[in-house]
């Protein structure tokens, strides 16, 4: 987890309303794709079948499961899509069914997730080996915070330390693997499963490549659709493209426009008064701007403040001390922000002097070191 100040977003529930039926075999005629195989322990018990929509799930079917555990559920799938089975809210698995696939599914009703074996189906498969992997992944990171804890309170720095260092490496070795499951073959649901779990900040150039194969292989997808749209979003401010121009009031209600500063590196710093980790992170730039100012780096600092008291304040206790402060004291619904899709603060822009985007999220040590390469040190 982040120290960030986030922007919390209302989240969709979805409550599913399913009623059973007897028997153990379900799907239409017209099915081009089957499902079957068995659950052990699972008499009495409700299976549903779903499609995963981009936003949305759909009931499919239900069965009751008997004694023998044995299931059939058949869908007419076009291409490729993701689908579910489902004992109970947090008791399922994901599928990805391809047209024309008959799916032999078994496991354990106690346990789906972690029980499930399936034959005749590749691209389940592949998912299958991401989700083990990065839960395990998971599984260990929690095992490590438990550590850390422990030898907090026990005082025993040394173990600390060495539990604190190894759960560091666990983000960069789930990233790697991740970009090298996507890499053999971008074009398909698994590797879209996978690059969702990727920064887009930081990786966005695996965002466009799966986009790009999906284009090719399932172009009519909803799932390549929704990704598509949010590739071409993320285009206008991925590193290298220019930045778009920002044109706000200043504290003295004077306006200033970024592109003002072309012909210096600049950090557009998202920001404002009332966001903690924001106000932690103001001596580094400080400190930064200092160090650099005289060799051509300049800050944009956009405030998300409501109260231009309190911006202006923030500016003189922090010891902001370069001119170029905008705000239009709208909170999230800045215009500055909405404009370079801001979900969270403190969030940077490092620009050269063409006003081409460097790096993202750049603080402390990191835009330093960025800065000194860029000036020649």
């Amino acid at each position: 987890m982040n120290n960030r100040c986030l922007l919390l977003f209302s989240i969709l529930i979805i409550t599913l309303f399913n009623s059973c039926d007897s028997g153990k075999k379900s799907g239409s005629s017209d099915s081009n794709t089957t499902v079957k195989g068995v659950i052990t322990g699972g008499n009495g018990q409700s299976l549903v079948f779903e499609l995963l929509r981009s936003n949305g799930v759909d009931p499919l079917d239900t069965v009751k499961l008997d004694e023998t555990g044995k299931f059939e559920f058949g869908a007419n799938v076009d291409g490729q899509g993701f689908y579910r089975v489902r004992l109970a809210a947090n008791n399922f698995v994901v599928l990805i069914l391809t047209e024309g696939e008959n799916m032999n599914f078994s496991s354990q009703a106690k346990a789906l997730e972690q029980t499930y074996t399936i034959k005749g189906s590749p691209e389940t498969q592949r998912l299958q080996t991401f989700n083990r992997f990065v839960n395990k992944l998971y599984a260990t990171n929690d095992s490590l915070a438990r550590a850390s804890k422990m030898h907090q309170a026990n005082r025993d720095i040394e173990a600390y330390m060495a539990a604190s260092q190894f759960q560091q490496t666990l983000g960069p070795k789930r990233d790697k693997f991740i970009r090298t499951f996507v890499d053999e073959n971008p074009g398909s649901l698994a590797s879209l499963a996978a690059v969702e779990n990727l920064n887009p900040d930081t990786d966005f150039l695996y965002y466009k490549k799966v986009a790009n194969a999906l284009k090719n292989s399932i172009p009519n997808s909803p799932y390549f659709q929704s990704l598509n749209s949010r590739v071409v979003e993320w285009s206008k401010m991925a590193v290298g493209s220019i930045a778009p121009d920002i044109t706000m009031a200043t504290p003295n209600g004077e306006t200033l426009a970024l592109s003002s500063l072309r012909g210096n590196v600049v950090l557009v710093d998202f920001w404002a008064s009332w966001c903690k980790p924001c106000r932690m992170e103001n001596p580094n730039v400080v400190r930064t701007y200092n160090k650099y100012h005289s060799r051509g780096f300049e800050v944009f600092s956009v405030s998300l403040d409501k109260s231009q008291q309190s911006w202006i304040q923030a500016i003189q206790q922090d010891g902001l001390i370069w001119s170029s402060h905008v705000s239009d004291l709208k909170h999230w619904q800045s215009a500055a922000a909405k404009l370079y899709n801001v979900k969270g603060i403190p969030q940077t822009y490092l620009l050269d002097k063409n006003g081409v985007i460097l790096a993202k999220n750049l603080r402390g040590p990191a835009l330093e070191k960025k800065l000194a390469k860029l000036f020649g040190e």
